[in-house]
Formats: structure tokens, sequence, C-alpha cells
């Protein structure tokens, strides 16, 4: 017969009769986090698991992540698409030869004369071709020179635009200057600075030298007053083609002809009986040295 008790004691002869209390969970700490399991990817290095976290790999199963990154490394692969052989270490310290095979793979000519931009009418030529030079130097390729030159060259149109604009501005300030330094004389004087320039050979590309300098009033003012020596005989004998120089010695005949050809120009004719004061006078001053010569005054 059967006689098995139906309480749920133990029937371990060693425990016969003990009914346990009812065990409680362990208990927790204030402050302190219930224990995690660790996660499969715990005990790998923090570089792994920044990767994973950075990619949002870390919440996955170990096998949904690998398949992820395997995923990810095919797609470079993919986007590379050269031999691991092919692939450049590019560095400070690459050997010439190293850095020659980069810039060709990367579109650099062989040479610095196989850029294929072509020098226009409105370059320099030489230019040109230095800059060709240290572009090779450098690496460039074909495409960064053809479309930097003409940027360059834009940049240097608008810099010698802007330095010709800041001249003609200093040019203009000083004339208006002179001008009303000379008053009703402006005329005459400039004329005779022009009559200067031609005597001493100072063609146009010398005078546009000066006007890009800035100091066309100064240079005019000097020409006038080596004409005014002129005229007064100061620099009378002055021989170009022999180099001598006879200065103060000028007949009374000379002085005379001098007179005759001034009197004869209508243009001087017409500012010596001007009925402006500064003009007439301008005029007479400029015949009184002949005048002078002309009688042995000096």
């Amino acid at each position: 017969m059967d006689n098995a008790p139906e309480s749920a004691v133990s029937d371990n002869g060693l425990t016969a009769g003990f009914s346990p209390e009812p065990t409680a969970a362990p208990a927790v700490e204030q402050g302190q986090a219930p224990a995690v399991a660790d996660s499969w990817h715990s005990n790998y290095s923090e570089d792994f698991n920044s990767l994973l976290e950075k990619k949002g790999l870390s919440g996955l199963s170990q096998q949904e992540a690998t398949e992820s990154l395997a995923k990810s490394y095919t797609n470079l692969e993919s986007m590379r698409n050269v031999p691991d052989d092919n692939l450049f270490n590019v560095s400070n310290d690459m050997s010439d030869e190293s850095r020659d095979k980069l810039y060709s793979a990367l579109g650099r000519p062989d040479e610095a004369g196989k850029y294929s931009y072509e020098a226009q009418e409105t370059d320099n030529a030489d230019l040109i071709e230095t800059f060709k030079s240290a572009s090779h130097e450098l690496g460039l390729t074909d495409k960064q020179v053809s479309n930097l030159i003409p940027k360059l060259n834009e940049k240097i149109v608008e810099i010698a635009e802007g330095h010709n604009a800041e001249m003609q501005t200093k040019n203009n300030d000083g004339l208006k200057e002179l001008q009303k330094e000379w008053g009703g004389a402006w005329e005459q004087n400039k004329n005779l600075a022009t009559r200067a320039a031609e005597y001493f050979g100072i063609d146009e590309s010398m005078q546009s030298a000066i006007v890009a300098s800035g100091n066309s009033a100064g240079f005019l003012k000097a020409l006038n007053q080596m004409g005014g020596l002129m005229a007064e005989g100061a620099m009378a004998g002055m021989s170009p083609q022999s180099g001598s120089a006879a200065m103060g010695v000028m007949t009374p005949e000379a002085a005379q002809q001098e007179i005759n050809a001034k009197m004869a120009d209508s243009d001087f004719k017409a500012r010596y009986l001007s009925q402006d004061y500064n003009t007439r006078i301008a005029a007479a001053k400029e015949l009184e040295p002949f005048r002078k010569a002309a009688v042995g005054n000096r």
C-alpha cells in the first residue's frame, strides 16, 4: 500500500520533517544597479566597441552585427575598385618615385610641357611656362592647371586695372593742382614742356611710364622748367649730335630768329595779344630772354 505523505515536505532523510521558509529575492542596496549579464562584445577592445556604438550595432546579436560590418566592408571594396598593390600610403616621407607614381595616378602629365593649356594672346608666355613647371613639381593635374590659369589671369588683370585707376587718380589730382598754379599760362607752359620732351627724346613709351607711376604733374613741371631754360638761352648751343654744350651762348641773330618764329606762331601770338593779363604776361616772359640776347644783354 502506498502510504506516501500528501505534504510538500521532502522525504529526504536528512531533511525529514523540515518545512523551509519562503525564500526572498536578494536585497539590492540603494543606488546599486541590478547586475546585467555581459554582452557578447563586452570583452572586445575599446576601439571595436566604439565602432559598434558609432554604427548603431551594439544592441544587435553577434551574427547581425557581423553581417552588417561585412556588408560595409564589401561596399568599400567595390568603391575602391583597385587591387591592394595599387593603393598609395600617402605620407610626408614618401620617396620621389612613390610620389611620382601617385601624381601620375591622380592625373598629372608626365612632363610640365604636356599640360594641355595653351598660352593665349593676352597671356605672358614666360609666366605661363613658369606656372606649368611649378604645377608639375607640386603634382597638379591637367584639369587643375587648365582651371587655375584663367582665374589667375583674371586676378592679374583686376590688380593691374586697380593700380592704373589709382595712378590715374593721383595724376589727375596733381595736374589739377598744377593747373591752379599756372593759371592762365597753363596751355603755353604745357606746350613748352611738350617741346622740351621732344627735344630730349622723351617718347610716348617713356611718358607712359611716368604716367604709370602717378607723377605726371611733377614731370610736366620739370620739363617746363627745362623748356624755360632753353627759351632763355641758358641751354642754347647744346648739340645732341656732338655732345658739346656752350651754356648761355646765343648770338643776336639767333635770338632775333627765335623772336620772329614765335611771332609767326599763331598760338603764341594769340597768347601774346590775349586780353587775359596772366596769359599775356607769360607770353611776354617767353620773349624776354630772346630780346635781351638780340641786343647783346644776356
